[in-house]
C-alpha cells in the first residue's frame, strides 16, 4: 500500500489559481508543478525553461519535458511527461485538485497510478494573504478605483434628455459604453477589467446582470468592477449611483446598505463567525423594511452572501455566508457587499474589500460612497 502523498497538479496559472500560488510562474499554457517529501518542482516546456527559471518561487526545480523523458527522436507528449513523472516515484500516490484534466486523470489510473481527488481549498493556506499579497490586491484595488472614478466622471458630465435617457457629447449613453471607459482606463493604469457591470434600474435587480442598452435618469446604476492587476490578483469594488433625483425607495433603500455594510465591517476581526455577521447585516436591512423573501421563484431583498473570499480568484474561501460558521483568521481578505434587489425598480449594492486583523479590519478601499456621482468623485 502507498502510503506517502505527492502533490500534483496541470494546468496554466491563467486558468488555475493553485498552480499559480504554488509556482509563481505565470503562464497561458499548461504546466505541471508536484511536490514529495524530497522535492518541488515545475516542468515546462523547453521554450518556457529559461523564462520558468527566473520567475517560480525560490524553493523549486524547473525542468524542461526533455529532461523528463527520452526523446527518442520525437517530442514527448505531456502524457509521456506524466508517466515518466509518476514512474520516477512510483512509490507514491498523488494528490491531485478537483479540476484536475479527467483525460490525464484516466491515462495515469490506467497505469495504475493511485489519485486523490481533494477537497477544495487545495491549498487552505491560501485563505490567509502574505503582507506581499495584500500589497499586491491593494495595487489590483487601486486599479478598480481608477476606473470607477472614470465612470463617475463621465456619469456626472451627462446631461438628462427629454425622454429621460443619459446623453454625453451628443450620443445616448449606455451600459456598454460605460463598461468600456472602465476597461479602457484600468487597462490604461496597466490591469485587466472583464465582465464589468453596469446594469441600471430593471436589470439592477439581478446581482450579476452585466447590463446593456441606455441608461437613465431616476434609476438605480449598479457599477462592479473587479479588474486582476499586473501580478493576477484581484480587486474587487461596487457603487450605486442615480442620476437625476433618486425615487424614496431607492434612497431608503441605499441608506439602508450602506448601513449595513458599516455596521458588518465594525464587527469583522479574528474570530468573527461569518455567519453571523451575515446576520446582522440581514437584520439591519429587515429594520428598514426590506426583508427576503422567494414568491414563485422571483427574489426580493437579500439573497446572496455578505460577502466572498479575494485573492488569486475573484471568489475563494473565506465565504462571508449564512452557511460558514468557521471563525475568520488574521489575514483573511474578504469583500463586504451587502446588496438589496427589487425586480419592481432595482437594485442597490456597495462593496468594499478588507483584511482581517486581530481586534478589527482594516478596510483596503478608497472610494467615496454617495448615490450622486458628483459627490462621489475622489478628492
Amino acid at each position: 500500500m502507498k502510503n506517502e502523498t505527492g502533490t500534483l497538479i496541470f494546468a496554466s496559472s491563467d486558468k488555475n489559481a493553485d498552480i499559480a500560488y504554488a509556482s509563481g510562474f505565470r503562464s497561458p499554457d499548461p504546466f505541471i508543478y508536484y511536490a514529495t517529501l524530497t522535492e518541488k518542482a515545475v516542468i515546462v516546456s523547453k521554450l518556457e525553461r529559461g523564462r520558468a527559471v527566473s520567475e517560480v518561487k525560490s524553493d523549486l526545480k524547473v525542468y524542461d519535458m526533455a529532461e523528463i523523458a527520452a526523446y527518442d527522436g520525437k517530442i514527448p507528449s505531456w502524457k509521456d511527461i506524466l508517466l515518466a513523472l509518476t514512474a520516477k516515484f512510483a512509490d507514491l500516490q498523488w494528490r491531485v485538485p478537483s479540476d484536475f484534466p479527467l483525460r490525464e486523470a484516466r491515462i495515469l489510473e490506467k497505469a495504475g497510478i493511485s489519485l486523490i481527488c481533494a477537497d477544495k481549498p487545495f491549498f487552505p493556506e491560501r485563505q490567509t494573504k502574505s503582507d506581499d499579497e495584500i500589497i499586491r490586491i491593494i495595487q489590483a484595488q487601486r486599479l478598480a478605483e481608477e476606473g470607477m472614478a472614470a465612470a463617475v466622471e463621465a456619469l456626472d458630465s451627462a446631461k438628462i434628455a427629454d425622454d429621460g435617457t443619459l446623453v454625453l457629447d451628443e450620443m445616448v449613453l449606455t451600459s456598454e459604453i460605460i463598461r468600456s471607459i472602465i476597461d479602457i482606463e484600468v487597462l490604461r493604469h496597466g490591469g485587466h477589467a472583464t465582465d464589468t457591470i453596469v446594469s441600471c434600474g430593471v436589470q439592477a435587480s439581478e446581482p450579476h446582470n452585466a447590463g446593456a442598452g441606455p441608461l437613465r435618469s431616476g434609476e438605480t446604476i449598479v457599477i462592479d468592477i473587479f479588474p486582476k492587476g499586473p501580478d493576477e490578483y484581484h480587486g474587487d469594488l461596487t457603487r450605486t449611483f442615480v442620476i437625476g433625483t433618486p425615487s424614496d425607495i431607492a434612497v431608503k433603500a441605499y441608506n439602508a446598505v450602506r448601513q449595513a455594510r458599516n455596521e458588518a465591517i465594525k464587527l469583522l476581526k479574528a474570530g468573527a463567525v461569518p455567519s453571523e455577521v451575515h446576520e446582522r447585516a440581514d437584520q439591519i436591512l429587515i429594520s428598514f423594511g426590506f426583508e427576503t423573501t422567494n414568491e414563485n421563484g422571483t427574489h426580493r431583498g437579500f439573497f446572496h452572501g455578505l460577502g466572498h473570499g479575494l485573492g488569486l480568484n475573484i471568489h475563494e474561501e473565506p465565504s462571508l455566508s449564512p452557511r460558514n460558521s468557521r471563525p475568520l483568521e488574521v489575514g483573511n481578505v474578504v469583500t463586504v457587499e451587502p446588496g438589496l434587489y427589487y425586480p419592481e425598480w432595482g437594485g442597490i449594492r456597495l462593496e468594499d474589500i478588507v483584511v482581517i486583523r486581530e481586534n478589527g479590519c482594516e478596510i483596503l478601499t478608497d472610494c467615496p460612497t454617495d448615490i450622486d456621482p458628483g459627490n462621489s468623485k475622489a478628492k
